[in-house]
């Protein structure tokens, strides 16, 4: 247990000070536990698991799959499974379980996109699946506004915590539980922009489209280039940017010099970066590859420590509640799920669970 009240404040971003403070100890007491020294009450481990975000029996020991259930097997953004621990994955499994049990008592289907499996890479075929994906998403031609809001309501799972700093995204499915997207959203201490996280849910969406036969029987590419992710970059691209759209917006500009200023306009439009941005003018033709080299070493040496991205301005994070947030309180206002678990579902103090329930429900019942 010592190993994984360290391993957990580490990913939560917390020192031993700050971990203390919440906790109402001090930092030689924190230390104490990670050495093995000395054990927590089971007070303090019930405050220590709300601390950090995790269910309190994954912080007694490493949790197993229900019984009968489904493990699901994965594939991971640019092939780093081996940055993932076991902690790691122990959470992940706890998080999908949680998401699938919610669905269930609030008789909500679980999603799983039509497969297009695609060995090597057909530039083509990945435009014609990504308009394909926007007309289901409901959007055709225009910006998509909120991306990851939009998948979550076709009923796909995103999961968004912290995962080691490697890592954007990686997916998983299972026939019961449908399909299920994970995405990081800090890197160390900083929070990663909205646009970054549209990226990976679409990438990842990619990987559960065109690569499905992966997560059960994962293969090594030949070479050093992986295909695979040829495939999900350009689809994001293409989803996040619809050829049409872009080439009216870049009419005036091909074959030119496309100036920050309208970089960052479009940026502000479509919710994506300004390297998106970049690459998809290269892929419909709208800029050279000499071009695009230029502009983006030009941003790589101006932002060097902002992922070659203007810091501002940003593009606004999503409004929406999380489905699984809206699910939940629907089971909770439906007394399909108790107040207790919801808020280990959630990660949230009982208390918040409470006051937030009390906006769900008639003024009379709340009272």
């Amino acid at each position: 247990m010592s190993t994984r009240i360290r391993e957990l404040r580490e990913r939560s971003n917390l020192n031993q000070d700050a971990l203390g403070e919440r906790l109402g100890v001090t930092r030689q007491t924190i230390a104490a536990w990670e050495k093995g020294q000395r054990d927590p009450t089971m007070t303090q481990l019930t405050a220590l698991a709300a601390a950090l975000g995790v269910p309190l029996d994954l912080l007694l020991r490493q949790p197993e799959t229900s019984p009968g259930a489904e493990r699901p097997t994965l594939l991971y953004r640019a092939d780093k499974r081996s940055a993932l621990s076991d902690l790691d994955e122990a959470l992940m499994i706890r998080k999908a379980q949680d998401y699938a049990l919610v669905e269930r008592v609030t008789g909500t289907l679980p999603l799983l996109p039509e497969s297009r499996p695609m060995t090597g890479f057909d530039p083509e075929q990945v435009e014609r699946v990504a308009e394909e994906t926007r007309d289901w998403l409901g959007v055709e031609h225009a910006p998509l506004g909120d991306a990851i809001a939009l998948v979550e309501r076709r009923g796909l799972k995103v999961i968004r915590g912290r995962w080691p700093a490697s890592v954007f995204g990686f997916s998983a499915y299972t026939e019961d539980w449908g399909g299920l997207i994970f995405v990081n959203t800090h890197q160390e201490e900083h929070q990663l922009p909205y646009e970054r996280q549209a990226f990976t849910v679409m990438h990842e969406l990619a990987h559960l489209i065109f690569h499905r036969r992966e997560y059960r029987e994962p293969t090594t590419p030949e070479g050093k280039k992986d295909p695979r992710e040829d495939v999900a970059n350009h689809f994001a691209r293409a989803v996040l940017l619809p050829a049409t759209a872009l080439r009216a917006d870049l009419r005036g500009y091909r074959g030119r010099w496309l100036p920050e200023p309208l970089l960052i306009d479009l940026k502000l439009r479509y919710g994506a970066s300004v390297q998106t941005i970049l690459y998809r003018a290269r892929d419909l033709g709208m800029i050279t590859d000499r071009q695009f080299g230029m502009q983006l070493g030009q941003l790589r040496k101006r932002y060097p420590d902002n992922f070659a991205e203007p810091p501002e301005p940003k593009c606004p994070a999503s409004q929406a509640r999380p489905r699984l947030e809206l699910l939940v309180f629907t089971a909770l206002v439906n007394e399909q799920l108790g107040e207790s678990r919801a808020a280990e579902i959630l990660g949230w103090p009982l208390q918040a669970v409470r006051k937030e329930l009390e906006l769900w429900l008639p003024e009379d019942d709340a009272a």
